[in-house]
């Protein structure tokens, strides 16, 4: 039997070599081993995601290329 955090370890490891973009304000790579890309925006109806898209599309377009996939996640997924 494995705890939630057990779990979550677990699949953490499973992602070591995963390109990750990250938005959420004041967000930093907890995991200095992978390839991070933050964006520095609140989570929240009112915020201006489009203008980070050419940069998050860039690093994306970067692993594709290195077949490679990418996980996008955000704080609350409100946005």
């Amino acid at each position: 039997m494995f705890s939630g955090i057990a779990i979550a370890n677990l699949h953490f490891h499973s992602l070591t070599t995963t390109p990750t973009i990250s938005v959420c304000k004041g967000g930093r790579p907890l995991h200095p081993e992978l390839q991070y890309h933050v964006i520095q925006a609140d989570d929240s109806d009112n915020e201006d995601l489009i203008s980070h898209f050419p940069m998050a599309l860039a690093f994306i377009d970067s692993a594709l290329d290195n077949k490679t996939a990418v996980l996008v996640h955000w704080y609350a997924g409100v946005d």
